[in-house]
């Protein structure tokens, strides 16, 4: 839990996140995360490396005398953490799933407490032009595992609606 008078902030790779505010960013940028999966994402920076089990997760999140479909529910907190971390099931580089047991943290995380609130920023104005060519020095990606996970079925169904466009356009000129 954050202190009382400041707050708990965990950083990991580009990755922050501000249990008191309930925010997760990227380099600074706010990342939505709903409540529920941003919980379980605090449970396990809390304990990087160590298996958070399942029950540990249920009662941190529900306690006894709540039934809900639990397991459904975790299931799916877990995989909208890894959409918005970038990560997979797969090949995990942050939530890796131990069968049977729970989850674990395998990022290393460090962790500032009692950091005073910061007031939110107010709007940003926009940049002036002469501002633009300095921002697009800034490197976007920094490693390839950065990249966004595009599933394979998504990649041919698109790549299969380019060729039908093509033949279209390719018919149409001959006036067929």
């Amino acid at each position: 839990m954050p202190p009382e008078n400041g707050r708990r902030v965990y950083r990991f790779g580009v990755f922050e996140a501000d249990g008191a505010a309930g925010e997760l960013r990227k380099r600074g940028v706010r990342i939505k995360l709903h409540s529920q999966p941003f919980q379980v994402l605090l449970m396990l920076l809390e304990k990087p490396f160590v298996i958070v089990t399942r029950e540990e997760m249920r009662q941190g999140l529900w306690g006894n005398d709540t039934f809900v479909d639990f397991d459904h529910s975790l299931n799916t907190a877990v995989s909208k953490i890894r959409d918005v971390l970038g990560d997979s099931a797969s090949v995990p580089r942050y939530v890796e799933t131990i069968a049977g047991k729970g989850y674990r943290f395998l990022a290393p995380v460090t962790t500032q407490t009692d950091i005073p609130e910061r007031p939110t920023p107010p709007l940003a104005e926009p940049e002036p032009r002469a501002a633009i060519p300095a921002l697009l020095t800034i490197p976007l990606l920094t490693t390839p595992a950065e990249l966004p996970v595009i599933p394979g079925r998504l990649v041919r169904t698109l790549l299969l609606l380019i060729q039908t466009m093509y033949l279209g356009f390719y018919f149409g000129a001959l006036g067929i």
